[in-house]
């Protein structure tokens, strides 16, 4: 079996924005999300997951683990947030942050600021304060690609570092199935969470993560959208 690719025929992402939310129907009201059939579909066996199951699921993980967690500020990016940033000149960024939290950004390669819901892989960037760098994790790729140094340019400006901080590149679990890349971004932060809960030291050490293991947590956040919209 060759290596994984980046799932663009099992993406959902890359159709105009219009052609789908508008007659959708509403499955779930979550924080300040609204979750959709697609979303939900997303969790199926080996599909790419949309951007509100990533934001879903990760909302959902520090909403539940941290709610007591007083040890670091920690904040999730959503997707689309994370999308206005990497498409934003810099002279224009709509925000500035505070470099003392830990912040996780779920990003997706879309080169292509005229698409909604574009891309075909999942990797997940961290900024970690305690080490003053960026950490990049990744289900199939070793090194940060240009699109996430580059976001790491911008995200060093809004944090108004004195220059783009070093990223470090951990080992961590690959993916041996195409679609899986979104399942691992979340259990990346799942780990890392359960990691700081503990007071480990190293946040950055992680199980092997199986495909029998995914295609179990795959469900399992199909089984927590459907328990919650019963309420």
């Amino acid at each position: 079996m060759g290596s994984p690719q980046p799932d663009q025929k099992a993406s959902p992402r890359s159709t105009p924005y219009f052609n789908s939310r508008a007659i959708e129907e509403r499955v779930l009201e979550y924080d300040d999300l609204t979750i959709y059939t697609s979303d939900l579909r997303s969790f199926q066996r080996n599909s790419w997951l949309t951007d509100n199951a990533i934001a879903f699921a990760t909302t959902y993980l520090k909403n539940e683990l941290l709610k007591d967690f007083v040890t670091f500020d920690i904040v999730v990016f959503e997707p689309s947030l994370i999308e206005i940033i990497k498409f934003s000149r810099e002279d224009e960024l709509p925000i500035k942050i505070d470099k003392m939290k830990f912040y996780f950004f779920p990003i997706n390669d879309n080169s292509n600021p005229s698409i909604s819901f574009g891309g075909s892989h999942w990797s997940l960037l961290i900024y970690d304060p305690c080490l003053s760098r960026f950490v990049y994790l990744d289900s199939m790729y070793m090194y940060p690609p240009t699109y996430v140094t580059k976001f790491v340019k911008k995200a060093s400006s809004i944090m108004m570092l004195d220059n783009p901080a070093e990223v470090l590149n951990p080992i961590c679990p690959k993916m041996t199935q195409n679609g899986n890349c979104g399942m691992f971004v979340i259990e990346y932060i799942n780990v890392i969470f359960h990691r700081m809960l503990a007071g480990k030291q190293e946040l950055y050490k992680f199980p092997q993560l199986s495909d029998e293991f995914i295609s179990e947590r795959r469900k399992y956040w199909l089984n927590t959208a459907y328990n919650l919209r019963k309420g």
